[in-house]
């Protein structure tokens, strides 16, 4: 994972080491990989929310450069999307910096609208967009919000 990490953001991880470990040991099941010829080239990690607004976290989703712009993103958010609804998720949130456009174009594309931004989420100066999409519940097709 730390390979895919900060070959996807340029040598910058957002996370220490120790967090992939601890995000496969609380939420296995939203630990999505994706893999080509054995190798993990891209990851996301959906963690479900805590609290009465059911609202569900992409915490993380990193794809290999030399993997990106062939559907890998997409698939792996659009099955973290299905973890999240199927655990009874209503709405599925993510955070990403603001210059980022490739990701912001991704997200936009699968139906994430921006919500706000905050301003030092990862420290001074390191503002991130807050991005939603309401989840669709697994049987019915229809929105998960009510």
């Amino acid at each position: 994972m730390l390979v895919v990490e900060q070959a996807a953001f340029a040598g910058r991880s957002l996370y220490p080491e120790f967090f992939f470990a601890q995000a496969l040991d609380m939420s296995s099941e939203g630990f999505l990989v994706a893999e080509h010829e054995g190798e993990v080239v891209g990851y996301v990690i959906a963690v479900i929310g805590q609290g009465g607004k059911r609202q569900g976290w992409l915490q993380s989703l990193g794809v290999h450069p030399a993997h990106q712009r062939r559907g890998v993103g997409s698939n792996l958010t659009a099955r973290a999307e299905e973890f999240l609804a199927q655990e009874g998720q209503k709405e599925a949130v993510l955070t990403v910096a603001p210059e980022n456009t490739v990701a912001r174009r991704l997200y936009s594309r699968l139906g994430y609208t921006e919500i706000e931004r905050l301003e030092d989420y990862f420290g001074e100066g390191d503002d991130r967009l807050l991005m939603a999409l309401p989840l669709v519940e697994p049987t019915s097709g229809k929105p998960a919000i009510t």
